[in-house]
């Protein structure tokens, strides 16, 4: 009997540490194509350089296809506005370096990302999440 995986069934369990694209959804409907690391995480947080830099929250998305897609997360104010989140502080949680890209492995359905929320660099990413 032969016990090496079909290749269909490797395709479908990355190996962890491995990287697959995922499509980043803008508020504004604009898209953009990243790697992700294997396990997906469940946000990611991406800076923007402009000065002062800001943070743009993105949440997987579930859907039926295998489209890895993560939605940009809007926190509305009061005047019907969006919150604009200071990237200044921003750090992986593990090794402290500053990226432009960080992960969040956990986070609930309702919880918001928040400066305290643990996001990792892309290294230190697959030793966080497992």
């Amino acid at each position: 009997m032969n016990s090496e995986p079909l290749p269909s069934e490797s395709a479908r369990s990355p190996i962890v540490g491995a990287t697959l694209q995922a499509v980043l959804l803008f508020s504004d409907g604009s898209m953009d194509s990243i790697a992700v690391p294997v396990p997906l995480p469940e946000a990611i947080v991406r800076v923007q350089p402009a000065a002062p830099a800001i943070e743009l929250h993105f949440r997987r998305a579930r859907s039926a296809d295998s489209v890895v897609r993560y939605g940009e997360e809007l926190t509305p104010l009061a005047d019907g506005g969006a919150a604009t989140f200071d990237a200044s502080e921003r750090r992986c949680t593990r090794c402290q370096a500053v990226r432009g890209l960080y992960y969040v492995p956990k986070l609930a359905p309702n919880e918001p990302i928040v400066a305290a929320t643990a996001a990792y660099c892309d290294v230190c990413y697959p030793k966080a999440a497992v």
